[in-house]
């Protein structure tokens, strides 16, 4: 029977709304640094070895033969495992995969590859004003409304 991690490489958005801008792909590497035998990199070895090849035959046929390094796998013994994905702008984003299970890595192993590896924004939001007072009146700290009667 295939892995459970598989249906999520069937990729649910066609190849043309992931991860491109202008039929540039965004993504230029994307590493797996690991250690073969802790407890911790347990999910990672598993997707390593189970789901990768498959993932790096679909990303070769749908990229193109200039595109057929894009995955690394590191191996560092006794640090916890993570994600290093370097995009075409220079933009680097490493995700901790400790103790995430094969199905969780794949997820956000397909979120990686559909990033456009732009810097998240903050969308400013309108700041609500009534020409009503609140009915409650304005709020003042317990203390000070407690020692202005009493003088």
């Amino acid at each position: 029977s295939a892995p459970a991690c598989s249906r999520f490489f069937g990729f649910s958005r066609p190849l043309r709304e992931r991860m491109s801008i202008r039929g540039i792909f965004q993504l230029s590497k994307l590493t797996f640094v690991h250690c073969p035998h802790t407890g911790t990199s347990k999910g990672i070895n598993q997707f390593l070895v189970n789901a990768l090849p498959s993932l790096r035959i679909q990303t070769e046929e749908r990229r193109g033969e200039e595109h057929k390094n894009v995955f690394e796998i590191q191996q560092r013994k006794g640090k916890d495992p993570y994600l290093r994905a370097m995009f075409v702008n220079k933009r680097e984003k490493t995700i901790g995969v400790k103790n995430k299970t094969e199905e969780e890595i794949a997820i956000l192993v397909e979120n990686v590859m559909s990033e456009k590896g732009r810097a998240v924004k903050k969308i400013p939001r309108r700041v609500m004003r009534t020409r009503i007072s609140s009915v409650q009146g304005t709020w003042q700290p317990q203390g000070a409304a407690t020692s202005s009667s009493s003088t």
